[in-house]
């Protein structure tokens, strides 16, 4: 693993909905120092209320830093840089790119890292490529981001400028590797993983919003957006009425569907930290995706969790879950979706839930950090030996 290192990395805000790329930072940051750069966005605000409220929470950590920032566990140093949110005009473009390199090189002065190791993970960061004094750089896709709606039209162009830039590009499922090749050639697999100390049944009394909710209980984790497949949910909570279908995570949809069915709750955004508490009591956890380009290049983070968990799992068919084939239930369409459900819940056993387990534990972070610091050590090694091959030559 990389040690007494400084790195940067450019994500999304800290905290705000824990995913792979925190994960993976909270077990550098043990070892290395970091500077996190967050909210760069990937599509210009509306007028929706979720946008106005996005606008002013950015303000309010942009100038009040200290008002608006998350709790963290891990001492890195989070920085919000200001740009103007249409990256579609060059020329705001070109300012952004210049404002957030100076912004955060001036941070990295006052740190006085060294030779920093950059992780980008957005592509409208990749004009700063180059700029920072990396010694290496790494672009980590998570997503098809371009399949996301009212994404930048430049997206496209910039990721593919990130890509001919960067030392390596990590991928987070088969289909973005295929199509994510980055110019130096290497191109590696990002895998999904999880906590497993923090995802462990524990027996403890039941939160009180749930005590009394009727079993079984079947569980979603996530946020309720676009690319949630709610038709297949309410249709299982139609065929399923003696059952509780209890969905944790904000919403950024129209819900109208999901509240008018009477055995459906929405609990709405829970803290990472008490997530292991509400799925203690799920009996099924689901992972209901409707079918597109983004969803399909998709790792979906809760598989893993809900693996260490021991839950039996019913998912769309993802080519990423499908990998995990012989320990989830996978449907093609809302009628099987609806039939894996009963399956799911009327042969679970004690042997099937440690046997989940026991999958869940060979994808821990720790084991995902020390892959890609072997990839990165390698990467920055090739890059001295090639500079001093061309100082002899000159």
């Amino acid at each position: 693993m990389l040690e007494n290192r400084d790195m940067i990395v450019m994500s999304a805000d800290w905290g705000r909905s824990p995913n792979a790329i925190q994960h993976i930072t909270e077990i550098f940051a043990r070892k290395n120092r970091v500077i996190w750069v967050s909210g760069i966005p990937i599509r210009a605000p509306g007028m929706r209320l979720r946008d106005v409220r996005r606008i002013l929470d950015k303000g309010l950590r942009i100038f009040a830093p200290k008002l608006g920032r998350h709790d963290r566990l891990i001492p890195v140093t989070e920085i919000h840089p200001f740009f103007i949110p249409y990256y579609d005009i060059p020329a705001i473009l070109r300012f952004n790119d210049d404002r957030l390199a100076a912004v955060v090189a001036a941070t990295a002065r006052d740190l006085d890292f060294k030779d920093p190791v950059l992780m980008l993970t957005n592509p409208m960061t990749a004009g700063v490529v180059g700029r920072l004094q990396e010694s290496s750089s790494h672009y980590l896709c998570i997503d098809d981001y371009g399949a996301n709606e009212n994404s930048f039209s430049t997206l496209p162009l910039l990721e593919q400028k990130m890509l001919e830039s960067v030392d390596t590009s990590w991928s987070m499922s088969d289909i973005l590797m295929k199509s994510r090749i980055p110019r130096s050639g290497e191109n590696h697999f990002f895998p999904e993983g999880v906590d497993t100390h923090h995802f462990i049944r524990i027996q403890g009394e039941p939160p009180s919003e749930i005590a009394g909710l009727r079993r079984p209980i079947i569980g979603y984790c996530g946020l309720l957006s676009w690319w949630m497949d709610i038709d297949v949910v309410v249709k299982c909570a139609r065929a399923y009425p003696h059952a509780t279908f209890l969905l944790l995570g904000e919403a950024k949809m129209d819900t109208a569907k999901l509240t008018a069915e009477p055995n459906i709750v929405l609990l709405g955004h829970i803290p990472y930290g008490n997530l292991p508490r509400y799925m203690e009591y799920f009996d099924v956890g689901l992972i209901p995706r409707v079918i597109n380009r983004l969803t399909v290049a998709m790792n979906p983070l809760k598989l893993l969790e809900y693996l260490a968990m021991g839950l039996p799992v019913v998912s769309s068919d993802l080519p990423e879950v499908r990998k995990f084939g012989d320990h989830v239930y996978l449907s093609s369409n809302h009628e099987q979706f609806v039939a894996q459900l009963g399956v799911a819940l009327q042969s679970d056993s004690a042997e099937k839930r440690r046997s989940r387990r026991a999958v869940a534990e060979k994808y821990s972070w720790q084991a995902v950090v020390d892959n890609m610091s072997r990839v990165i050590l390698h990467v920055e090694d090739r890059k001295r030996t090639q500079k001093e091959r061309q100082s002899l030559l000159m």
